[in-house]
């Protein structure tokens, strides 16, 4: 057991009752005892939630159910310090069930043949619908939890969009962070760019039925960031993570303005269609196609999926 239980039949006093009467030192009792208390209670909670796992974990009970409690376990316990989080077969991206903006990751962990699980958290028409991820967040053992995240399997953890994305590239391929000290910061800096022209676009998608405005909205977005890109790839020649990204915007851009993006900025569909061309990345279309592109409330996305 990784906690031993208060044996004791009344609450540990910090101070005996007679200690005096000075405001001070009763402020300091009482802070003590409140925090004894406190602890109590998570030893209660970790103790009802160990016996859920007691059938599973008992030496008559099969290797997959043992497997199962230990994963489980580990993962409800790890924000409370007590356990070590088990060791993954195989890295896990967590996101909810769209493309969003784990569709990024999704490609580029395709296109370094990186194998991992797609863990998906079930997303409704209902903006309130939060259940599949709210009921896990706080025992995720995360530092910061939230959607996307990044589980490898040596325990290492994180969130944020672009941060696993560099992280990935950083252990997997560095390359893709840049080359050169020059790329690197052009990576960098668009990687703000870019993060900010995908709110401006995305945000009207949630706020406005009107498809012509929101268009209008993505092809203003786009204006700024189109001229300032390379020819083929983001930086020319040398692929990046960011390519991977704009990808995901250039096709969802395609599918709201119905072609006129590609149409008002050519160099798109070169683009588009050079990212197309990598094997990995046609295979990881084919799943990305079944999904929608943001949450299934917005009020212009691809869902219902069209026939």
């Amino acid at each position: 057991m990784p906690f031993e239980e208060n044996k004791a039949d009344e609450p540990v006093r910090a101070f005996d009752s007679n200690a005096g009467s000075n405001p001070a030192d009763l402020e300091r009792i009482a802070s003590l005892e409140a925090q004894v208390e406190q602890q109590q209670m998570l030893i209660d909670d970790l103790s009802s939630r160990l016996s859920k796992y007691e059938d599973a974990s008992s030496p008559d009970a099969n290797p997959e159910s043992v497997a199962a409690a230990q994963e489980i376990i580990a993962h409800e316990f790890a924000n409370e310090g007590m356990v070590e989080v088990v060791p993954l077969e195989k890295p896990v991206l967590g996101y909810w069930d769209i493309r969003g903006r784990a569709q990024s990751i999704r490609h580029l962990l395709t296109f370094l043949g990186v194998e991992f699980e797609d863990k998906m958290y079930a997303t409704t028409e209902d903006p309130a619908s939060r259940a599949s991820w709210l009921d896990e967040k706080n025992s995720s053992g995360l530092d910061f939890p939230n959607l996307p995240y990044f589980k490898d399997t040596d325990g290492f953890s994180m969130t944020e969009h672009t941060a696993i994305m560099q992280y990935i590239c950083d252990k997997w391929n560095p390359a893709l962070l840049g080359t050169t000290a020059e790329e690197r910061g052009k990576v960098e800096m668009l990687r703000g760019v870019l993060s900010d022209v995908l709110m401006k676009c995305v945000m009207p998608m949630f706020q406005s039925d009107d498809r012509a405005a929101v268009s209008e909205k993505f092809l203003e977005a786009f204006k700024g960031v189109v001229p300032h890109l390379g020819n083929g790839f983001i930086l020319g020649d040398n692929m990046c993570f960011l390519d991977f990204m704009w990808f995901e915007m250039v096709t969802i851009a395609d599918w709201v303005t119905e072609g006129k993006s590609m149409t008002t900025y050519p160099e798109l569909v070169a683009f588009s269609d050079k990212m197309k061309a990598l094997p990995a990345t046609a295979a990881c279309q084919g799943e990305a196609e079944k999904l929608p592109f943001i949450m299934r409330f917005a009020k212009i996305n691809n869902w219902p999926l069209e026939k």
